[in-house]
């Protein structure tokens, strides 16, 4: 829950970081255990060598003393001389032990070594204790190595011999693992720092591609991003200029089209309409030519009814195309080798019906683009929309006229019937012995019935001849 509240960048930090300190004390542990086995090995050599040289002094102690041990003599090797080197600096480097037993071949005590009064060795130990080999073991508690084995390895000398020297293999360990651990951490410091600073210094683009964005969500549609690289943020960032260049293109013209489509709506001479619809696909596309065709109801066929083609040598015209458009109910497109595409992908020539009330009104032809290229989609489906408002401007372009032609001539038909009633006697003569009515009413509009009263002189009446 709070992960997901933190800002991308320190997301990535925290990961590096887990990653690094995961990687760092990984490495850390494997290689101190590694320093760690290395020291008990040299410890243990170490142990080994004193047993070694210790089992060969005692052996020609033994022969030279003819199978006894001499406390005395032997106390002053172990404890002035044993092992007791000249360093190059005139340094003493000595491996004494801290305390030695030898014990005869029924395992009772014959000499006892001790650097202290605090240590005894016991004076009889049991056959099963005794080693038949050489032996070694670390005791944590007294900080010491205990080594065992035959006096004499070969056998000349029967007896065994225990030794005890202190070891400060442990504090070497901690010390190891301390400084491990210690350099690790300065690592891990050193490397969380340049992971934050190398993660805001990669991440700023994408910081201000958040900026950007939230400005065009507000309406600002003049962002630009400044691409910093030519990787995967670079290409978002040329991705995101691209994305809003096209965006305020499409309302530039979505604007555009909206006042366009207003004043289509707004001519009602048929000739004038399909010249500014011609009008609008040329500022909408850089075609060459333009084909218009309306289709006649009477004649039931598609004519041509405005066109404009600056090329120098022009085709006899785009029939087929449009059949096959106006046939299948939607847009047909060329590519640059006059081959049918499913798609608006690199056309470079299209038919789009005009279709109003489910029924083919007309269908328009773009012609090859002034330069090299092909028609982007943007520009295709703009186009598109252009012509569903065509279609139905033309159709009410066509209704109006209807209308209009209707309303004409219900106007004649009223005048020419008032003329006729014009024609028709207001008044009826009274004739003595007679009473006179005169009615015409038409079946229709008007009608070819007349009548009048005539005077014949003398008071005589007769009809009309």
């Amino acid at each position: 829950m709070v992960l997901g509240k933190l800002p991308f960048a320190r997301k990535v930090t925290l990961i590096v970081t887990v990653m690094i300190a995961l990687s760092g004390v990984s490495i850390t542990g494997v290689a101190a255990y590694q320093f760690r086995r290395e020291l008990y090995a040299q410890e243990y050599s170490a142990a080994f060598t004193v047993y070694m040289a210790a089992a060969n002094y005692l052996t020609a102690h033994n022969k030279t003393h003819r199978g006894t041990y001499q406390k005395k003599s032997l106390d002053f090797v172990f404890r002035k001389k044993f092992l007791q080197l000249e360093g190059e600096q005139g340094e003493r480097i000595t491996h004494r032990p801290s305390n030695l037993a030898v014990y005869d071949g029924r395992g009772i005590l014959a000499y006892e070594y001790a650097d202290s009064s605090e240590y005894t060795a016991p004076r009889y130990i049991p056959r099963g204790d005794l080693p038949v080999r050489y032996r070694e073991q670390y005791d944590g508690a007294s900080k010491s190595i205990h080594v065992a084995g035959l006096v004499s390895p070969d056998g000349d000398v029967p007896g065994f011999v225990f030794i005890t020297f202190a070891s400060d293999i442990q504090a070497k360990i901690a010390t190891l693992f301390l400084n491990t651990f210690l350099v690790m951490a300065v690592v891990i410091l050193i490397a969380v720092g340049l992971s934050s600073w190398m993660t805001s210094h990669a991440l700023a683009p994408v910081q201000s591609l958040i900026q950007a964005a939230k400005r065009v969500r507000r309406g600002d549609m003049d962002q630009h991003v400044i691409i910093a690289g030519e990787d995967e943020i670079g290409l978002l960032a040329q991705t995101f200029n691209e994305m809003v260049g096209s965006l305020g293109r499409r309302i530039a013209l979505m604007h555009r089209m909206q006042e366009w489509t207003m004043e289509l709506s707004r001519i009602f001479d048929i000739r004038n309409l399909y010249n500014s619809f011609m009008e609008m696909c040329l500022a909408l596309s850089p075609a060459e030519a333009f084909r218009l065709y309306v289709f006649n109801d009477k004649a039931e066929r598609m004519e041509l009814v405005v066109s404009h083609d600056t090329r120098e040598d022009p085709t006899a015209g785009p029939d087929a195309l449009i059949e096959r458009a106006c046939r299948d109910g939607r847009t047909r497109f060329l590519d640059k080798d006059g081959n049918d595409l499913p798609h608006a992908e690199s056309t470079v020539e299209l038919a789009i019906p005009l279709i109003a009330s489910n029924k083919p009104v007309g269908a328009m032809w773009i012609g090859r683009p002034r330069a090299e290229g092909h028609y982007e989609d943007e520009t295709v489906t703009i186009l598109q929309t252009m012509a569903q408002h065509a279609a139905a401007a033309i159709e009410n372009v066509k209704l109006y006229s209807e209308l209009s032609e209707k309303e004409r001539y219900e106007r004649e038909m009223a005048l020419a019937r008032q003329i006729q009633a014009g024609m028709l006697p207001v008044s009826v003569p009274e004739i003595a012995g007679f009473e006179i009515q005169g009615l015409c009413r038409p079946a229709f509009e008007v009608g070819g019935d007349y009548f009048d009263y005539v005077a014949a002189g003398d008071g005589r009446w007769c009809p009309p001849r």
